[in-house]
């Protein structure tokens, strides 16, 4: 984001008056958005693969042939890989959100 809509939205919301509902609720959003780390997304992909190798192990994995080494990378490289596409995705949903919060305010509130 850069300085000029920061300082923008700054003097939007030192424009609107404390008790304003609105000003509470875009607070709190960019709060929110702001410190987004991506876990709860991470969290969601890491059960989706978890759920999904565990799947796969049971119904399609030929255990007569098991190799560890191959049993390893079937479980734990999905699992990571995932959880890591969730957190990028989680917090590219935030950005996008924020960045949709500052402009609204911006269009609502001109000067």
């Amino acid at each position: 984001m850069n300085a000029r809509i920061k300082y923008q939205i700054n003097r939007i919301l030192e424009s609107i008056p404390n008790d304003d509902e609105t000003k509470i609720r875009s607070v709190e959003k960019i709060k929110k958005y702001g410190n987004e780390c991506g876990c709860s997304w991470g969290a969601n992909f890491l059960l989706a693969s978890l759920t999904g190798v565990t799947v796969y192990l049971l119904f399609y994995y030929e255990w007569q042939n098991a190799n560890p080494v191959k049993l390893i990378l079937i479980v734990i490289l999905p699992v990571f890989v995932s959880s890591g596409i969730g957190k990028i995705i989680g917090i590219g949903i935030a950005k996008i959100r924020l960045r949709m919060l500052y402009k609204s305010l911006i269009n609502h509130y001109t000067f």
